[in-house]
């Protein structure tokens, strides 16, 4: 005698079904976040292995930036007719095989290519949330921090695993290799296809995969919602570029109090993505953007201001920690607007927010030549207050159903 379950109880086909859609899209987050963690714990052997200095290395570098940015405009305009099935498919494919081809390459000009192609995938796989924002209409209930935090989980994950590999005198070639394919199976074995069956229960979903055309013109809330993604990045781009510098070389931090800093923020990210979904579903998507915010900017404002090494690291821990709700956030909001498809309003958004990531480190580098590294790192309590008060003008849909 088949089981069909009660409406609330835990066991039903339909609260079933929703629970494997949250593990299934949170796994691929963290497969995204292990993959950036493994390259991130191995660049050293690849610099050295192609022979570049510091600046070619970041130059070469820009590389899958740009393969991602291109992809996501490319994304924006194809998402409203092909869905997101077929990128979300091949995305990792693309992004596993570009990164794993990285460390088997000689030439400053094959790196280029490869950091190119896992690119593309890095911008295919963004698509996941589309996926998200499907799964958190039908559980209806905020659940974007916590697709977020999984992917902070593989990041961590996977940083820690490469280091324990590094330790074991294992190449990075067949370790990232075996990564790869360890990560493919498990997705192919988790996830056969993506979860059809929550789009098909969600009629606001239905043009994302049955490819209705897109509205001519983009509405105003998707581009401050974008500027809100912009913001974010650029705050959190520049923090991880400079916080260790700023420690080590302005207040004269040993290299394990440097690193233990970036660690923090990290780990606050982790936290404050676990904990942004209880916000959101307590205050709304506006008021947890204006919060984290001004509390970002008031921590890291105190910090630089104090400027000794307790200050400036609890600082950038509040700062992690505020951050870490900012895209999860923002994308949930583009997801429920009314008026625009979730798939191109969160294509539009991830594009609008890269420049930010890519311009942060290099704008408070610039800033730091004029008027210092210690106010130049005031840009990022900067941004976060505009980030704030643009917020404000943001409506707060809910989550559509």
């Amino acid at each position: 005698m088949t089981h069909k379950g009660r409406p609330g109880d835990d066991t039903s086909p339909g609260r079933l079904a929703s629970r494997r859609a949250l593990f299934v899209v949170a796994f691929y987050f963290a497969m995204i976040g292990a993959t950036m963690g493994t390259w991130s714990a191995r660049t050293p052997d690849v610099k050295s292995t192609v022979g570049l200095g510091d600046a070619g290395w970041g130059l070469i570098t820009m590389a899958s930036a740009i393969g991602t940015i291109l992809t996501l405009a490319y994304v924006t305009r194809v998402i409203g007719r092909t869905g997101a099935r077929p990128m979300v498919v091949i995305g990792p494919v693309v992004m596993l095989g570009g990164l794993t081809a990285c460390f088997f390459v000689g030439s400053q000009l094959a790196l280029v290519l490869f950091l190119l192609i896992w690119g593309v995938g890095v911008g295919l796989s963004n698509t996941a949330n589309v996926y998200a924002v499907s799964v958190e209409r039908e559980r209806r209930k905020p659940t974007m921090g916590f697709f977020h935090a999984s992917f902070s989980i593989g990041l961590l994950a996977g940083s820690g695993i490469t280091a324990l590999a590094v330790l074991a005198g294992v190449s990075a070639g067949p370790q990232v290799a075996l990564t790869a394919v360890v990560l493919l199976l498990a997705l192919a074995r988790l996830a056969p296809r993506p979860p059809r069956d929550i789009l098909r229960r969600n009629p606001e979903e239905a043009p994302i995969s049955e490819g209705a055309a897109p509205p001519a013109r983009t509405p105003r809330q998707i581009w401050l919602i974008g500027m809100v993604a912009m913001l974010g990045q650029f705050a959190e781009g520049a923090s991880f570029a400079w916080m260790a510098v700023y420690a080590s070389e302005r207040l004269g931090a040993s290299d394990f109090v440097a690193g233990m800093i970036v660690t923090g923020f990290a780990s606050a990210q982790l936290i404050g993505r676990l904990l942004g979904d209880r916000y959101v579903a307590a205050v709304g998507r506006r008021l947890t953007l204006v919060g984290s915010g001004l509390v970002g900017a008031v921590a890291l404002t105190l910090g630089l201001i104090v400027n000794d090494v307790p200050s400036v690291a609890a600082g950038f821990f509040l700062l992690g920690g505020s951050l870490a709700t900012i895209v999860p956030t923002a994308y949930g909001a583009a997801g429920n607007h009314p008026e625009y498809g979730s798939g191109i309003a969160i294509a539009k958004v991830s594009l609008l927010g890269q420049p930010g990531l890519l311009s942060g480190p290099l704008l408070i580098g610039l800033a730091s030549t004029v008027v210092g590294l210690r106010w130049g790192l005031m840009l990022i309590p900067l941004a976060s207050c505009l980030l704030a008060l643009i917020s404000l003008r943001i409506r707060d849909h809910g989550i559509l159903g």
